[in-house]
């Protein structure tokens, strides 16, 4: 069998281990929410631009469109990802569907790199299908899988960089280095985060002896090209992605993130985990002993292990959360390893029972270990994860009136950035200027900084936000029950404002929500409906800084 024919068996089995997972886990009916929801309205931001009746100034569009979404992730995330859902929905359509098939497929894809990888560290055949199969049997995958998330892209954008740097210190060339600083820059524009290579090349150079490969003039090439084009967007976008800091830099700190981030891919992969440390421990030695240095095994051991030590480390020294998503670059890095680590291991099992290590045999054993993590994944229970928007927002587009198309969505962080997008992909007026307009409670009743960390109410008391909802006359609230110990304030006062005898919304519909939670759907009544005030009603969803300070 050709390597060309080997190589589409590999997607083959890929793709369809991919999506096989995919309806296991019934994605096709899930809904992006947190920064999945920003993500999907970003992507229909850049599809309804491009498809309206004429191109327009993108800041300008943005900007309106963020008036009546204010779900847009452009900028605090580079565009890479929101281009290829720009293409997807021209061929397939704007749904949350061909959304997250995309996100599936790019899943699938790097489960080949990584199976490519393996088949040319010297694994058999058999490994390689395997090892890409097992891969996308991660808990922390298919966690992903379901929602609408760019980590995968730009995890596997770092794991193709770093094999090809590998291959490009030691056999230099021009095109090895375009080749290595275009993987650079795509998983830069696909996520920030791409940046951990900075750290992950200098590791491998030194892993494969060959740090004065750093200076060499092709290195130093494929580095300015780097800097020249990613520069410009660090430079706009820093200060930005800064607001996502979530604590000062200290030794405690970071020993915090350093642990929870190796927790993170034990976790994910708890029967190869061991075996990933076998490998880790080999690579090392084989540093150490200077052996075999520019043999296919141990440039992808070096890899992969660079991949791993780059992830967490940057991870630990960049102040934002300990997201398990952010290992997924670790996780992919430790399943090379520990394909290395049940090789050794199987090897040396065989030579301590004085059979022959026959290459059939090695291939069948370390696929059956792979084999067992894979059936451990694919039973371990997923966690609950939010549902019940799709429902939520066809109610509230039944009882939308006409004139005004104003939503206010009264609840926690998981209710504002997952029922807004539903609503997003149900609009058909969306890029005009009659499309509906949703206002988050977080930003219409509160003060803070990113993500109301440090969360300041607007409002004293119940006569202030009745005042605020009479000048906002906003038709259709969504209200959620409060979790215990919530502390957004705005949301019970809303809810029990709404609920009173004299309240001017009548209920319309009371539907489950995410972990026993329920969501009730206000409408004011016809009496008191009037025309939008759109710049009162959108002045929370501008683009300028927030309020940070108590106005009533």
């Amino acid at each position: 069998m050709t390597h060309r024919m080997q190589g589409w068996l590999l997607v083959l089995t890929a793709f369809v281990t991919a999506f096989l997972i995919y309806l296991k886990n019934d994605v096709g009916t899930a809904f992006p929410y947190s920064d999945g929801g920003s993500h999907y309205v970003t992507g229909l931001l850049a599809y309804d631009w491009l498809h309206a009746p004429q191109l327009s100034n993108p800041m300008q569009y943005g900007t309106e469109y963020f008036k009546h979404l204010p779900y847009i992730g452009l900028l605090l995330w580079p565009p890479l990802f929101y281009g290829m859902e720009m293409v997807a929905f021209s061929i397939f359509g704007p749904t949350i569907q061909v959304a997250m098939v995309l996100c599936t497929a790019i899943f699938a894809l790097g489960a080949v790199v990584l199976g490519l990888a393996v088949r040319k560290g010297g694994y058999g055949i058999l490994v390689a299908h395997v090892a890409a199969a097992t891969l996308l049997t991660s808990t922390l995958i298919q966690e992903v899988q379901r929602n609408l998330l760019i980590d995968g892209l730009v995890s596997i954008l770092s794991l193709a960089a770093a094999l090809q740097f590998a291959y490009f210190l030691v056999k230099p060339s021009w095109r090895g280095a375009w080749f290595t600083g275009l993987l650079a820059i795509l998983a830069f524009y696909a996520k920030g985060n791409g940046v951990q290579l900075g750290v992950v090349f200098p590791l491998l150079a030194l892993m494969l002896r060959r740090p004065g490969m750093l200076f060499d003039r092709r290195t130093l090439a494929m580095a300015a090209a780097c800097i020249v084009i990613t520069g410009p967007w660090l430079y706009v976008t820093a200060g930005l992605s800064a607001q996502g800091f979530l604590y000062t830099f200290s030794l405690s700190a970071m020993r915090e993130l350093a642990g929870a981030h190796l927790m993170t891919v034990y976790h994910a992969m708890p029967i190869l985990a061991p075996f990933a440390l076998i490998g880790a421990g080999k690579a090392i030695y084989r540093t150490a002993k200077a052996h075999l240095m520019d043999d296919g095994e141990t440039m992808f051991m070096a890899a992969c292990f660079s991949l791993v030590v780059g992830s967490v480390l940057f991870h630990t020294l960049t102040p934002v959360a300990t997201d398990a998503r952010y290992m997924l670059g670790g996780l992919l890095g430790a399943f090379g390893l520990a394909v290395t680590g049940v090789d050794t291991v199987v090897r040396w099992l065989i030579a301590r029972s004085g059979r022959l290590a026959r290459p059939t045999l090695v291939s069948a054993l370390v696929a059956a270990v792979l084999a067992i993590q894979a059936v451990t994944g694919l039973l371990t229970p997923l966690p609950v994860i939010p549902g019940g928007m799709g429902n939520v927002a066809a109610e509230i587009m039944k009882v939308l009136p006409a004139n005004n198309r104003g939503i206010l969505l009264s609840g926690d962080h998981n209710v504002e950035t997952s029922i807004g997008p539903a609503l997003a992909q149900l609009d058909g007026k969306r890029a005009t200027k009659d499309g509906i307009v949703v206002v988050r409670g977080s930003r219409a009743f509160a003060g803070g900084a990113y993500r109301n960390r440090d969360y300041i109410p607007k409002f004293k008391d119940e006569a202030a936000y009745r005042a605020e909802l009479n000048r906002l006359a906003i038709p259709v609230i969504v209200t959620a029950t409060p979790k215990p110990h919530e502390i957004w304030g705005h949301i019970a006062s809303i809810e029990q404002l709404l609920a009173r005898p004299d309240s001017d919304y009548v209920k319309t519909a009371q539907l489950p929500f995410f972990k026993e939670q329920t969501i009730t759907i206000w409408r004011r009544k016809d009496a008191l409906l009037q025309p939008m005030n759109f710049e009162a009603v959108t002045e929370s969803n501008s683009l300028r800084e927030r309020v940070n300070k108590v106005v009533n």
